[in-house]
């Protein structure tokens, strides 16, 4: 017994040792092609690849780009400055990839659609099965802190441009229901906004089940509530979610939003969202604003509430 557990312990602390003094920057290449084999876009690893071993191992890795669509009008679709993950070892034995926790500093998000409202975030595999990842049974994410998110969005339909900056976000897994806790705060078109509530678990990004949501805070000063569900969350369409906004001045919020709205002095309205993020649907719209000492009870439903098309 005593000769088993001393080639057990020499056995482990040899392979401690070779995975300490492995240059881990020559599975560049590998990654790189196995996400452009899942995406179809190419990505680049710029900054040094690096582990950290240990029960639970830490991957770090620095300046890494995501290519844009072939029609974008910007070459990258994303940065990252700096990313961080640390996942269990042991539920991979099973199959179950668990990431501990998720880090991400300084990052750039460019989001466009085209005149037919293509948008660039729908990616399109260079493959269509998933070979690579044959081993994953589940994916479970128990923190993701992000830092410093600058994102644009490019209406291909208006040629309008809208950014929103995003201070802080912290995802963190709830396991008694199976979902992600959210807190985020930002600014949207120089607006301030603050959002929190709950969204689904990670896990759901890839069995294409309906993605609930539920949020509440203030976006430019309204106070606003989302609930719903997100048909197919990668691609932000299939949308069918409640929003309620109160506030004072709507045009603020539509500065927000990246729409041109009417200025109030107090506003109060319910509707329900539909279509994609690209081309927004608004059904149900009720409510009233007022404006001096005339109120105006609103109505109906808009078309295309990115362009404000068909109205009624």
């Amino acid at each position: 017994l005593i000769i088993v557990l001393s080639a057990a312990a020499v056995l482990l602390l040899a392979g401690y040792l070779l995975l300490r003094s492995q240059d881990y920057n020559r599975y560049r290449e590998v990654i790189e092609t196995a996400v452009k084999n899942a995406t179809g876009r190419q990505l680049t690893i710029g900054g040094d690849l690096a582990l950290m071993v240990s029960l639970k191992p830490k991957l770090v890795v620095s300046d890494v780009t995501l290519a844009n669509a072939l029609w974008g009008e910007h070459p990258l679709m994303a940065r990252i400055g700096r990313f961080e993950a640390r996942i269990k070892l042991l539920p991979l034995v099973l199959g179950d990839l668990d990431i501990t926790e998720i880090e991400l500093n300084d990052a750039e998000l460019n989001l466009e659609t085209d005149a037919s409202g293509r948008a660039n975030w729908t990616l399109d595999p260079a493959r269509t099965s998933r070979t690579d990842f044959w081993f994953i049974n589940r994916l479970m994410l128990n923190h993701l802190s992000l830092q410093r998110l600058a994102v644009t969005h490019r209406n291909g339909r208006t040629g309008l441009t809208a950014r929103y900056d995003l201070a802080a976000l912290e995802l963190t897994r709830s396991p008694a229901v199976e979902s992600l806790s959210v807190k985020l705060a930002g600014r949207l078109n120089g607006q301030p906004a603050a959002l929190s509530g709950q969204i689904g678990a990670m896990g759901k990004l890839f069995t294409h089940e309906r993605f609930p949501v539920a949020l509440e805070g203030e976006i430019a000063g309204a106070e606003t509530k989302l609930r719903g569900e997100i048909g197919k969350i990668l691609s932000l369409r299939d949308l069918d979610l409640e929003v309620q906004v109160k506030g004072a001045d709507l045009a603020l919020l539509g500065t927000g939003i990246g729409v041109r709205l009417p200025k109030t002095d107090r506003f109060d309205l319910a509707a329900q969202l539909g279509g994609s993020a690209g081309a927004l649907t608004v059904t149900n719209v009720s409510g009233s604003t007022w404006r001096g000492t005339h109120q105006f009870q609103l109505k109906g439903e808009i078309g295309n509430l990115n362009t404000l098309a068909d109205m009624d």
